[in-house]
């Protein structure tokens, strides 16, 4: 058995060949700059390499993107809803069927079906949502374009 004494002092010396091996830390401080691989990587991910138009165009894609992906689940939950309403006629049309069961999958399919007109509810709304957001956006780039092109104009 070991004792956590003979533990702590063997993890210590891990942890000293460990910087030792893998070398000092970077450490931050407000005196001095911050190293040159970090200045890479803060450009590489900042926005100022790109102009605010394009951003803003890139930002619309995305919008219709997210528009996009909520119209396709929209259409699939109706779909689904559609599968149901057909499954619940059955269990309606011809219940001895299916015996017992018969009453709890009516119930069962009606509550899918309640469901599915939710949230396909709910995705049309988030998809006419992001569609809004996306043509507010193109309404502003065209206003920016315009008077960019006023500004030139009078130079």
């Amino acid at each position: 058995m070991i004792k956590a004494r003979q533990i702590s002092p063997t993890l210590k010396i891990v942890f000293l060949l460990g910087l030792v091996v893998a070398g000092p830390f970077p450490v931050a401080t407000a005196a001095g700059p911050a190293p040159a691989s970090t200045r890479v990587l803060l450009a590489q991910n900042s926005r100022e390499s790109i102009s605010p138009m394009q951003f803003e165009a890139e930002f619309s894609k995305n919008h219709e993107a997210v528009a996009k992906y909520y119209e396709d689940s929209a259409a699939e939950m109706r779909a689904k809803i559609q599968e149901q309403k057909q499954l619940l006629e059955q269990y309606e049309d011809k219940s001895y069927l299916y015996g017992k069961k018969a009453q709890d999958l009516q119930s069962h399919t009606s509550a899918l079906i309640r469901k599915y007109e939710q949230a396909a509810e709910a995705d049309a709304k988030k998809a006419d949502t992001h569609r809004q957001i996306a043509a507010r956006i193109k309404e502003n780039l065209a206003g920016e374009s315009r008077l960019n092109t006023v500004d030139s104009s009078r130079r």
